[in-house]
């Protein structure tokens, strides 16, 4: 399938609305075409299982932003997604760089070209709805241009004899103070079922006999009707589930948390997956090769129903490479 193909699979629907005529937006959407494909074959290895996920993630969410951003009844609400989408695409080149040892060398390059010409585009438009000359980057270095192949390129399989040769050794997923963007928000893949066991286990490893948690005749007698999860551990597994997205690798401290609620409450057996946002960013002052970064986090069973919010101040990484 190369992108005339795939235009023709695009429902009418798509095409006929008048966010079709943006050009970023369908060569995003065809990322994700191409991504699904990828993936695909990337997600039945476990060792690559994760990664997967954070790639597609990352790719979905470039045409999701420039969607909403499009609708946006203000330019400086516009310019505000299209950014997000810019970090998205970045974000998805990176991805694309970290697997290019399973892709073939035509599929790498095809990628490679894809989201640096969708990363151009994006360049282009926020400055243009904030109306000012640039953004971060000297606007020359970025010139547009369309070749051919970024279109009509078919879409490589990826070698399933190169997954048997992974890299050895860990892979840091989190994000450095660099990668991070003040509105950013990430929905984190990790779920996590909890037990009676969870429950009972941290209740008795911290001392804490509050029989809600531990006796099953008192809490059947309480407007619970039944025992409850130990807030703090629910407050530490949806610390945990952001790992992996945010913070595994890229960060040297949780300097607090603060304004901790437990809106309902988490019963044995129910699921819970963790969403954050970042609220704040400022350089530190003592240690130039980290920034201090306020957060929010979610943690929602999977109906959307919230069981615990909390902020927290962390103290990130700064990229290697950004050579600041």
């Amino acid at each position: 399938m190369n992108y005339d193909a795939w235009v023709e699979t695009v429902p009418s629907e798509i095409r006929g609305d008048v966010l079709w005529t943006v050009e970023v937006y369908r060569l995003s959407l065809f990322l994700a075409e191409i991504c699904w494909h990828d993936v695909s074959k990337l997600v039945k290895d476990h060792r690559t299982r994760s990664l997967s996920d954070q790639l597609y993630r990352s790719v979905g969410s470039i045409s999701a932003n420039i969607a909403e951003g499009y609708s946006k009844g203000t330019g400086r609400d516009r310019a505000r997604f299209y950014e997000y989408s810019l970090g998205s695409a970045r974000e998805s080149r990176d991805w694309y760089y970290k697997v290019h040892h399973l892709l073939s060398d035509e599929a790498f390059k095809h990628r490679m070209a894809l989201t640096t010409q969708i990363i151009k585009l994006l360049l282009i438009m926020v400055p243009q709805q904030r109306k000012v000359k640039g953004i971060r980057e000297e606007q020359e270095t970025y010139e547009v241009n369309s070749p051919a192949d970024i279109y009509n390129s078919p879409l490589p399989e990826i070698h399933a004899s190169r997954i048997k040769h992974h890299v050895s050794g860990a892979l840091m997923t989190g994000k450095y103070y660099n990668d991070l963007t003040v509105g950013q928000k990430i929905k984190h893949s990790n779920g996590r079922t909890v037990t009676e066991m969870d429950n009972v286990m941290f209740s008795m490893l911290t001392m804490n006999t509050q029989p809600l948690h531990s006796n099953e005749d008192f809490a059947s007698k309480t407007q619970f009707g039944q025992r409850i999860v130990n807030g703090l551990f629910t407050l530490g597994l949806v610390t945990g589930l952001t790992v992996p997205e945010l913070t595994e690798g890229t960060i040297i401290a949780n300097l607090g948390y603060e304004r901790v609620v437990h809106p309902n409450p988490l019963f044995h057996g129910e699921t819970v997956y963790a969403e954050s946002e970042v609220l704040e960013m400022r350089e530190s002052k003592s240690k130039p090769n980290v920034g201090i970064v306020r957060l929010k986090h979610w943690g929602k069973k999977p109906d959307g129903t919230v069981v615990v919010e909390f902020e927290r101040t962390v103290m990130f990484l700064k990229s290697m490479e950004s050579g600041k």
